[in-house]
């Protein structure tokens, strides 16, 4: 299991876990509602807090009867570090020049003739555009000129 399986929200659940102390199950419920700004129901919550129990990043305990609670197990808090430490070789002082891991899946070099990367600034869209532009340039004008010469000669007796 790696901190990739997870989902976005799985991801989050997971660090509220870890950042409180043994959260009960409406602990992380009202803090992810705090972040993501919007009700959290029980249905999107507890299947997705389950899911985590199951691949061992958190343990669910019982506070009572009524209540559990959920701590991050050992294997939880590697995967946290390991992500932690991932983005960081990414996100870290943006100034200075990252000797950042090349991905193994490096997308080869582009042939010649096409855009780099730093010229792809929607040109073409733009280029389509005015050529539209051209081809169109008072056209409904034009039509309506014509269409009135021809009713104008429609009018005249010969």
């Amino acid at each position: 299991m790696q901190m990739y399986d997870l989902t976005g929200f799985q991801r989050d659940a997971l660090y509220i876990i870890a950042g409180l102390d043994s959260p009960h199950g409406l602990a992380v419920k009202e803090e992810l509602e705090s972040y993501y700004e919007q009700e959290i129901h029980h249905g999107r919550l507890y299947p997705n807090l389950d899911t985590l129990c199951d691949k061992g990043l958190i343990e669910k305990g019982q506070r009572d009867r009524r209540t559990n609670e959920y701590t991050v197990t050992q294997r939880g808090h590697r995967e946290i570090e390991a992500r932690s430490d991932w983005e960081e070789q990414y996100l870290s002082d943006q100034d200075e020049p990252q000797d950042a891991p090349v991905s193994s899946q490096e997308t080869p070099p582009e042939s010649p003739g096409v855009l780099d990367e730093g010229d792809d600034d929607g040109g073409d869209v733009q280029e389509a555009e005015e050529v539209s532009d051209s081809n169109d340039d008072g056209g409904d004008a034009q039509d309506a000129e014509e269409a009135s010469d021809s009713d104008e000669t429609a009018e005249t007796p010969a």
